[in-house]
């Protein structure tokens, strides 16, 4: 298990047959490269899936100032939010939400805010930026191993064919990592979206 960023910044270099750092911070090319998108490919990876470790749970007050139209109440989305799930009891359909309207859906978001007409405080639960490295799955170590050597893998080695592998075993690992995420996390239902309703 990966207790720090920099054991899974040298796991994506043995991935790629390239040497080992001390740490991210180090001044080599290596660590500066991996240093660069280390953030970035995390959160991203984080906010591909609900992953279990990185679930968490709040409840928000209602802000001051009302939203102009639409909706009641107007709630601040925390900042560590990658990845809104649940809120009250809406699931939030990412795929469905060209079809929604304001007025006919539970909640909206609306740049850093959560628009509804529920009440506060309101609960809601979201994938969060998780930099605890030691609290990660093990799979999801290797998947995000596997992406951070598939993004410097040209830099590092020049090889077009070391990024193509490096593609293909994070998509391998992604794959695996979901599968078993889903199947340890029960099974929850989600609300009908009002575009599915309209189609029964």
């Amino acid at each position: 298990m990966a207790s720090s960023s920099t054991d899974i910044a040298n796991l994506a270099l043995v991935k790629l047959g390239s040497a080992q750092i001390a740490a991210l911070t180090d001044t080599g090319k290596s660590a500066v490269a991996l240093a660069a998108i280390y953030d970035s490919v995390r959160d991203a990876e984080l906010r591909g899936n609900i992953w279990k470790f990185a679930m968490t749970r709040t409840t928000l007050p209602a802000e001051a100032e009302a939203p102009e139209f639409g909706y009641g109440q107007k709630f601040t989305i925390p900042a560590d939010c990658l990845r809104l799930v649940v809120v009250g009891n809406a699931f939030w359909i990412d795929n469905l939400s060209d079809y929604r309207s304001a007025g006919n859906a539970p909640f909206e978001i609306d740049g850093a805010n959560i628009l509804t007409d529920l009440g506060a405080p309101l609960p809601i639960r979201y994938v969060k930026r998780d930099t605890d490295v030691g609290g990660y799955d093990a799979l999801f170590v290797q998947a995000l191993a596997c992406r951070l050597a598939m993004e410097v893998a040209e830099a590092l080695t020049q090889s077009p064919q070391k990024r193509q592998l490096a593609a293909q075993e994070y998509m391998v690992a992604l794959k695996q990592a979901r599968r078993v995420n889903a199947i340890e996390r029960a099974p929850e239902t989600a609300g009908d979206d009002s575009w599915v309703m309209s189609r029964l």
